[in-house]
C-alpha cells in the first residue's frame, strides 16, 4: 500500500517550514545583518543592542504568527475529507 499525500497537505508542510525558517532568521540572520549593515565592528552601543532586540522581537513575533496560521490551516485541511468535504 503506498501512501499518498495531497498537495494540501505538502502545501501545510511547506508553510510550516516556511515558519521556522522565519524563526531562525529573527533570531540569528536578522541581528547579524543588522550589526553588519551598521557597520559596528566594535563593541556595540546600547543602540545597536536596542536595535537587534528590536529587529529579532519583530522577526520573530512574524515567524510565531505565520507558525500559528500554517498549523491552524494543516488541522482545517485535516478535517476536512476529500474535495473539502467533512
Amino acid at each position: 500500500m503506498t501512501t499518498f499525500i495531497s498537495p494540501d497537505a505538502s502545501n501545510g508542510r511547506t508553510r510550516r517550514i516556511r515558519g521556522l525558517w522565519l524563526a531562525f532568521a529573527g533570531w540569528t540572520i536578522v541581528p547579524v545583518l543588522i550589526v553588519l549593515v551598521t557597520n559596528s565592528w566594535g563593541q556595540p552601543s546600547i543602540a545597536d543592542i536596542e536595535r537587534m532586540h528590536l529587529a529579532a522581537s519583530i522577526a520573530a513575533s512574524i515567524a510565531a504568527v505565520s507558525f500559528v496560521v500554517s498549523a491552524g490551516l494543516v488541522a482545517s485541511l485535516a478535517s476536512t475529507g476529500p474535495h473539502g468535504r467533512r
